[in-house]
């Protein structure tokens, strides 16, 4: 490889996260910088090495708050950064967002890029854990934001709009790129037989409370209608996760009536195209993946109208949006999309036409790497 080339490290959280988000554009970096990616160890790290990429693992608990375990955690990566020397590091999700970027600062990393991909746990929770967390992670985020060297890409203007009112960064040193993109030949409307069958509402999401997981079974609940109807849950436990729903409470909702956990899926375009309704009633996101993804696929979505969801989707345009943590009304939506199959497929049009102007890969990624440009021309 090319000596005159910058180098770039790519700090995530995640091999799984960088595989369905981030591989394309660390791809597309690779035409102009020598890319790394720093992430844990996981047996799932040799797919990114077979496509090109070095790979160096750091020891990260996602869910740990041991004071000593976290400082490890910074201690490691600046070694790593520091051996590296890379001009850029760009830090996804909230761990590396703060312990990457403030171990990048030690380490004289001329260019510190952050991306937001949602506020998480503690500022999403009403939890009692969450509100005393949150005065620490504060205090980290001014830490981890008040050099120049970091600019700030955010996914919506909601989360944005927190970071200035709580004073982390300036807003000139922030800019609002909608998400990672999506790759309209991985996902795409497919013909399928024309045998009548249920209506299935796909829930695509890790299985938390905090993405409205019980909200959606409970409207499942609510709803009255003389068509065959099946709730699809699609989306592993996070064990370690505070807002984890338990797998036995899954299985208990399973025995209940026709609701149906999948676990992980790993071919997601044909579980969108065997469904009819895709539904996210988050209490909050940055820019939902699974959203764009299902829209690619020609799909009616139902989601929430909070940060991220409301970004993506307009009501009446490219979706129905709800309250977040109103069953009642999310079940009242469900049954119009149910009952009205003009409805549903004038929102799928809509939201693939859309997801295709706006969100591809393409177009995020050339977005970014125009925002690392730009960075070196700051003060």
């Amino acid at each position: 490889m090319s000596s005159s080339k910058k180098k770039i490290a790519f700090i995530v959280n995640d091999t799984d996260f960088f595989l369905s988000h981030r591989i394309s554009l660390a791809k597309m970096c690779q035409e102009d910088f020598e890319t790394v990616v720093i992430l844990p160890k996981s047996k799932k790290n040799g797919a990114i090495k077979d496509q090109g990429f070095r790979v160096i693992e750091y020891p990260l608990q996602k869910t740990g708050t041991n004071p000593f375990s976290e400082l490890l955690t910074i201690y490691k990566i600046f070694r790593i950064l520091r051996k590296e020397k890379p001009s850029f590091v760009h830090n996804f999700t909230i761990k590396p967002a703060l312990y990457g970027s403030l171990a990048s600062r030690w380490a004289g990393v001329p260019h510190i890029i952050v991306t937001i991909t949602g506020l998480g746990y503690v500022y999403v929770s009403n939890s009692k854990k969450s509100q005393l967390l949150k005065p620490m992670v504060n205090v980290l985020y001014r830490w981890a934001m008040q050099t120049p060297k970091v600019r700030v890409i955010f996914q919506n203007p909601d989360d944005q709009n927190l970071f200035m009112d709580h004073q982390f960064i300036p807003e000139n040193r922030t800019t609002i790129i909608p998400g990672s993109g999506v790759d309209p030949n991985k996902f795409y409307p497919k013909s399928l037989s024309s045998e009548e069958k249920s209506l299935k509402i796909l829930v695509p999401c890790r299985m938390l409370w905090d993405k409205g997981v019980g909200d959606i079974v409970e409207a499942f609940k609510l709803l009255k209608t003389n068509k065959k109807v099946e709730l699809l849950l699609a989306g592993k436990t996070i064990a370690k996760n505070p807002a984890s729903i338990p797998e036995s409470q899954l299985r208990e909702w399973e025995k209940e009536g026709s609701i149906k956990w999948l676990g992980y899926v790993s071919d997601m375009n044909a579980l969108y195209n065997d469904s009819d309704i895709i539904c996210l009633p988050s209490y909050r996101e940055g820019l939902p993946l699974s959203l764009l993804e299902a829209s690619l696929c020609e799909k009616a979505i139902l989601t929430t109208d909070v940060a991220g969801c409301n970004y993506l989707i307009q009501n009446n345009v490219n979706g129905l949006v709800v309250p977040p943590r109103s069953p009642k009304e999310l079940s009242q939506a469900l049954l119009q999309l149910i009952e009205d199959n003009d409805l549903r497929n004038r929102l799928a049009q809509s939201a693939r036409e859309i997801t295709l102007d706006r969100y591809t890969c393409d177009s995020i990624n050339t977005q970014i790497l125009g925002f690392y440009k730009t960075s070196q021309n700051r003060i």
